[in-house]
């Protein structure tokens, strides 16, 4: 059995690691596994099993070199098709790599993990996708809202639509004391950019400090491109936050740090978090907006909280209750980490996916 895996990068987001993941499960299940990536960013690749064959084809960030990346990939494909069907599974991540070989002989699932598609080309490239997902097997979404939007192109009216949710390691260490030292400390873990919405936890930490609570906020993540850290801190700055805001970057330990915080936030519309995931499997309280994937994952007053998207004065209010209630936030986290173990794990995410083999 073989089986390509086709992404853009491999750099530090939720996409590209579990791709990664999936490539070494299919491995190590004595599978053929080829990750295929359009390099962009390759910083995770050492963490491929020694299995996995990896292919680059560099763009060098260039659009020019992208747009001839994608015929590379496409002639690649098909050469591997031609060659008596070594190719029977071919799995794409996101729009940019959806290259789609028009052929029976191939099984090929696409996979889209984000609901993100800001600015006018991100529209242009989901577009030229749909057009050519009609060659797919299955198209699979992280989450019931993207799916049923799917549902409404016309293009896709007989394509067959799925929701497949990600599921994340659980061997990680949990939070044990639900005791507040002093200063309750907050913790999100996101990319720098814009779409992830620092800026809506930076107004909600100012509303509590600005009612006496003693709050700390740890951002974890490195910048996607040049001057996006500068710039939430000129927010940072304009709130007078300097002394309660931190940025510490990308963290290759995330796991391992998150049961030191007294509760996680994700403030954006993401299709299903391994972040929010992760700090549910710690034992972290956590505070999700009620949109994208995280209705899907917080069951809201039992295993986390809820907040009104975009609502500050919401976030704020919630933050203040769990710091008000040591017994509400030991009750959220001890659910959490139940909730996480019984529908989230990598295992049953890889039975998942490797159904799509398999049928």
């Amino acid at each position: 059995m073989n089986v390509v895996l086709v992404i853009a990068s491999l750099g530090v987001g939720g996409t590209e690691q579990k791709v990664i993941r999936l490539a070494n499960y299919f491995a190590a299940q004595g599978k053929d596994v080829e990750v295929l990536s359009l390099s962009l960013n390759n910083s995770q690749k050492e963490k491929l099993n020694s299995e996995v064959k990896l292919t680059i084809i560099d763009t060098n960030s260039n659009i020019k070199a992208r747009l001839s990346a994608k015929k590379c990939v496409f002639n690649y494909l098909k050469k591997q098709q031609a060659s008596a069907g070594i190719i029977p599974a071919i799995f794409y991540f996101n729009y940019y790599p959806a290259l789609f070989v028009s052929s029976k002989l191939i099984k090929q699932v696409v996979f889209i993990n984000t609901t993100h598609l800001l600015g006018f080309m991100s529209k242009v490239k989901q577009k030229m996708a749909i057009k050519k997902m009609k060659f797919a097997n299955a198209i699979v979404m992280g989450n019931s809202e993207l799916a049923e939007e799917f549902k409404r192109f016309n293009q896709l009216k007989n394509t067959r639509i799925e929701v497949l949710q990600n599921g994340i390691d659980t061997n990680y260490p949990v939070k044990e004391c639900y005791q507040v030292n002093d200063v309750f400390r907050l913790v999100v873990v996101a990319r720098l950019r814009p779409e992830k919405r620092h800026a809506d936890i930076f107004k909600a930490v100012k509303i509590l400090l600005d009612k006496s609570f003693k709050i700390e906020l740890d951002c974890i993540g490195s910048q996607v491109l040049d001057g996006q850290e500068e710039q939430l801190k000129h927010v940072v700055e304009d709130l007078s936050l300097q002394k309660h805001v931190n940025f510490l970057g990308e963290k290759n330990n995330v796991r391992q740090l998150l049961p030191n915080y007294d509760a996680f936030v994700l403030p954006s519309n993401d299709t299903f978090s391994n972040a929010l995931l992760e700090a549910m499997a710690a034992g972290l309280p956590v505070l999700g907006a009620n949109v994208g994937g995280s209705p899907e994952i917080i069951s809201d007053s039992n295993d986390g909280l809820l907040y009104d998207f975009m609502n500050q004065t919401d976030l704020a209010d919630k933050i203040e209750g769990l710091i008000l209630n040591e017994q509400r936030r030991k009750n959220l986290g001890l659910s959490a980490i139940n909730k996480i173990n019984k529908n989230f794990s990598s295992d049953c995410m890889y039975k998942k996916y490797e159904a799509y083999i398999n049928e």
